[in-house]
C-alpha cells in the first residue's frame, strides 16, 4: 500500500503543476501532495476512458456515458492531522461565490459539505466534497460534465462513501 501511495504521489505532482489557473484547490493539493501524512488518489481523464472501453456490456451503456464525461477525480485525505483546521484552511481559500452548497452533514463536531460549480446553463462542472473532524480530513474533487444521479449510481458501484447520497437538483 505504501508503494502504491508513493507511485500515486509521483503521478499527481505533474498534474498539480499543470493546472492552467492556480485555483484554491490546486494550491491546497500542491501544498500537501508530498506530505507523507496524506493519502492521495488522482484518476485522469485517460484512465476513465480506459475504464469505459472495458465496459462493453449494453447494460453498462449509462455507466460508460457517465465516466466518459469525467475529466479528473482526486481525493486527498489524512488521519494524522487536525481535520477541522485543514477543513477551515481550504474553506477559507475557496471562492465561495463560484460554488453552490448542495448538502451539509453535521455529526457532532464532524462536518461534511458537498458543493458544485456550474455554468449559467446549469451544467455541473465540478463536484467538491470537504470533510473534517477532530483528526480526519478529506477533500474530493471531480471535474467534467457531471450528472449527480449518475455519479450517485457510479459511486455505489465503485464503493465511494458519501457520493451515493447525491441526487440531481
Amino acid at each position: 500500500m505504501k508503494k502504491l501511495t508513493i507511485i500515486l504521489f509521483a503521478l499527481l505532482i505533474p498534474f498539480v503543476g499543470m493546472a492552467q489557473e492556480e485555483d484554491a484547490i490546486s494550491k491546497f493539493l500542491g501544498k500537501y501532495v508530498n506530505d507523507e501524512d496524506f493519502s492521495t488518489v488522482y484518476i485522469t481523464k485517460r484512465m476513465f476512458r480506459l475504464i469505459a472501453q472495458i465496459a462493453d456490456d449494453p447494460d453498462e451503456k449509462e455507466f460508460e456515458e457517465t465516466i466518459n464525461k469525467i475529466e479528473s477525480f482526486c481525493i486527498l485525505s489524512t488521519e494524522k492531522r487536525k481535520g477541522r483546521e485543514l477543513y477551515q484552511e481550504i474553506a477559507s481559500k475557496l471562492p465561495m461565490k463560484e460554488y453552490e452548497e448542495l448538502m451539509i452533514i453535521r455529526e457532532g463536531k464532524d462536518l461534511t459539505k458537498f458543493l458544485i460549480k456550474e455554468t449559467k446553463e446549469g451544467k455541473i462542472l465540478e463536484l467538491l466534497m470537504l470533510s473534517g473532524s477532530e483528526n480526519k480530513f478529506s477533500i474530493l474533487s471531480m471535474t467534467g460534465e457531471i450528472n449527480l444521479d449518475q455519479i450517485s449510481k457510479l459511486s455505489k458501484k465503485m464503493e465511494i462513501d458519501g457520493l451515493d447520497k447525491l441526487k440531481g437538483k
